[in-house]
């Protein structure tokens, strides 16, 4: 236990966490070593002085959990708290000499230990007290949001060292006040030992690796050079000298390879640690975003489906009649909050998916009848651009599963976009059945695609630059939240293009309900 602290100390000397760690290791090994020594003792003047020996240790135990909870955590170093536990723990030292602390010797099934006076009873206060504190650092450290990965999980092992040491711990004290118990408390100083060194070796909490090979390394140099005073011939001492200088310059080309493997891995472990912080700000921030999408959307489309409806009405001739040039303003405005109404749309879909948050309410449908539709309310659009739209009913009319509505609003996407990026020509729509999976098809001799967006469109936000130039209100939203709605019925959706000016091809394959 002391060494472990021993070792931390030579890691850094100046460092005042690594101090407060080796002192602290230094006080555990005190209490442990003289309650091995107080229950192996062969008389009771032997047990009295080690168990005074124990207290020379214990009483400094709060003061220097607390510092060193306060200053591993970062959470809140009160100084004065920190200076008012150094000063009680040397008082306490002074009088734990005296009978005014503890005398005599309680004899129990398990062991010795000496009785508890008057100031013992203060210091228990002052010890409660400060563990209390402590445990409160390392689980507000513990449950510390920032914390993530390697860092999360070293604080657990750190929080579980302190909280069995305090806890079992402080069983060491029941004894002084005639309570017989086996002494669990000479094992919680184990466990302690044993989680601290799993965390600093396993999760880098101070990094001894360089000072344990450079000790081993010498305690290797110290074997090679006794075994000169335990031979006689010239030869064998010669050979000895010999081994040494190769170890020694062996030696310390390891400590230096082993040093540069280190730092290498520590800067690694830096990387990694900040990429999985910045990784869980953008997710956060991404949530975030998400949110605000949701709410400004449900708040937009309120206003503007009255703006919708109002206008509608206003045209029909329900608040009086209007003017021609009135109408046409009014049909600018139907069909600028249209798009707006879409967009929002779109926004609060995109909102769903990325949250999970979207239902679906599958049914068995026929999805020809769903395409008829479709196309029939996209005629008149076609039919203002002069495209020619052609839809090759099937004979056949299988069933699927799928949710109707959301998958209208995919084939409705398609189509529309089909006419939307066709300047002129037409638009073929068909559908063909592939062994248990149904196709649909729309083709159109439009502005096509380039080999690079391909890659990338129906991915969130992306459009080709031609469909930039030919229609720019569009969000490039509408395949991503297409392709989303697809996978969720089990089916996949593609596109196919020779090139740009060459039209394109989109398919939707859906299961066949069996």
């Amino acid at each position: 236990m002391t060494g472990l602290g021993f070792l931390v100390f030579l890691k850094n000397k100046k460092s005042t966490l690594h101090k407060i760690f080796f002192l602290l290791n230094l006080a555990v090994g005190v209490w442990l070593f003289g309650t091995f020594k107080m229950l192996t003792a062969s008389s009771d003047l032997q047990s009295i002085f080690w168990d005074r020996f124990i207290y020379a240790g214990v009483i400094f135990v709060p003061a220097l959990m607390y510092h060193f909870s306060a200053i591993f955590t970062k959470i809140s170093i009160k100084k004065s708290l920190i200076a008012l536990s150094y000063v009680l723990s040397s008082l306490f030292l002074i009088i734990s000499r005296t009978d005014y602390f503890v005398k005599d010797l309680f004899k129990y099934s398990w062991g010795v230990h000496t009785q508890a006076q008057f100031f013992h009873h203060i210091f228990m206060v002052y010890f409660f007290i400060y563990l209390i504190l402590t445990i409160i650092n390392f689980y507000k450290h513990y449950k510390d949001k920032k914390l993530i990965g390697v860092e999360k999980t070293r604080a657990k092992y750190i929080f579980l060292a302190f909280f069995i040491l305090i806890t079992v711990g402080s069983a060491g004290f029941a004894p002084a006040y005639q309570i017989d118990i086996f002494p669990l408390s000479f094992f919680s100083g184990i466990f302690f030992s044993v989680l601290l060194y799993y965390a600093i070796t396993r999760f880098t909490l101070f990094d001894i690796k360089i000072v344990i090979t450079q000790a081993l390394i010498f305690i290797l140099w110290i074997l090679i050079f006794s075994e000169f005073f335990f031979v006689d011939t010239t030869l064998s001492k010669f050979l000895v000298i010999s081994t040494l200088i190769f170890s020694i310059i062996g030696g310390w080309f390891l400590m230096r390879s082993v040093s540069k493997e280190i730092k290498s891995r520590e800067q690694i472990a830096s990387l990694a640690m900040r990429l999985q912080r910045a990784n869980s700000e953008l997710k956060k921030l991404d949530q975030a975003k998400s949110e605000f999408i949701s709410v400004a959307s449900h708040q937009l489309r309120t206003p503007l489906t009255a703006i919708s409806g109002y206008a509608s009405l206003m045209l029909e001739g329900t608040y009086g009649k209007i003017s021609d040039k009135a109408q046409g303003a009014l049909k600018k405005i139907m069909d600028v909050n249209r798009g707006l109404i879409a967009l929002v749309n779109d926004l609060l879909n995109l909102s769903r998916i990325e949250s999970g948050k979207i239902a679906y309410d599958f049914k068995p449908e026929n999805l020809v009848g769903i395409v008829e539709k479709t196309v029939n309310e996209l005629d008149n659009l076609a039919n203002a651009k002069n495209i020619q739209l052609l839809w090759k009913r099937p004979d056949f009319a299988p069933l699927l599963m799928v949710d109707k509505d959301k998958i209208q609003n995919v084939i409705l996407n398609l189509i529309d976009n089909a006419i939307k990026y066709t300047p002129e020509g037409g638009v073929e729509i068909s559908m063909s059945q592939k062994e248990n999976d149904l196709v649909f098809c729309v083709k159109d001799s439009g502005i096509g695609i380039s080999p690079e967006t391909s890659k990338e469109l129906f991915k969130k936000f992306v459009r080709s630059e031609e469909g930039r130039h030919v229609n720019t209100n569009g969000t490039g939203l509408g395949l991503y939240i297409a392709k989303s709605i697809v996978e969720a019925h089990h089916g996949k959706i593609w596109a196919k293009s020779e090139g740009v000016g060459k039209g394109s091809q989109f398919f939707i394959s859906l299961p066949l309900h069996p």
